[in-house]
């Protein structure tokens, strides 16, 4: 079958068919026609008769699709929409606003906004602790990763060295080994 094809099948002409399919065409290296169909999910989504859950979610995929192209001005825009959304619906804050603001961070860092992304990956890390009830999750441990790359881009060397020193800490309790690639990649900083 044709990628994309049978979500297509499933839902057609919808925002779920549009976007896995689009997402799926994406992510097998065809950039352009996943795009084509992710622009179309998101006008969809952005309808008044679209449910807003459904409208973040593929705003958040089009919003990676755009990162991995390297238009971060345009995924910070959408990201940007999603934490508004998130903090509208969730004012004490809710997994995917740390997860849409960890996702900024990593953009502002690639534009250079160095303090932005921390200010947000410190959000980020605040709302994923108070969200899970712990320290101990592998999103927390990628916050903290994330945060020592700001840190080291603002010369804090000790500081970046504490926060994966934490993340490794996490790693390991999260996944129980050494021999996964979370842990390695925090080992490889």
């Amino acid at each position: 079958a044709a990628l994309g094809a049978r979500h297509m099948a499933a839902f057609p002409n919808s925002v779920v068919g549009l976007n896995w399919a689009g997402y799926e065409i994406f992510r097998a290296s065809r950039p352009r026609e996943g795009r084509l169909l992710l622009e179309r999910a998101v006008e969809l989504a952005n309808s008044p008769l679209a449910e807003a859950e459904r409208r973040a979610w593929v705003m958040n995929n089009f919003a990676r699709v755009l990162v991995s192209q390297g238009e971060y001005t345009e995924a910070a825009r959408y990201l940007a929409q999603l934490i508004t959304f998130e903090e509208a619906v969730h004012p004490d804050g809710s997994e995917r606003l740390g997860s849409c603001l960890h996702s900024l961070a990593s953009v502002l860092l690639a534009q250079g906004d160095i303090d932005a992304a921390r200010a947000n990956l410190e959000r980020s890390l605040a709302i994923w602790q108070s969200v899970y009830g712990t320290e101990n999750h592998s999103d927390v441990a990628a916050s903290l990763h994330e945060l020592a790359r700001v840190l080291r881009a603002q010369g804090d060397l000790t500081g970046a060295h504490a926060r994966l020193e934490r993340s490794l800490e996490i790693q390991r309790k999260v996944h129980g080994t050494e021999d996964h690639p979370n842990v390695a990649a925090s080992l490889h900083e």
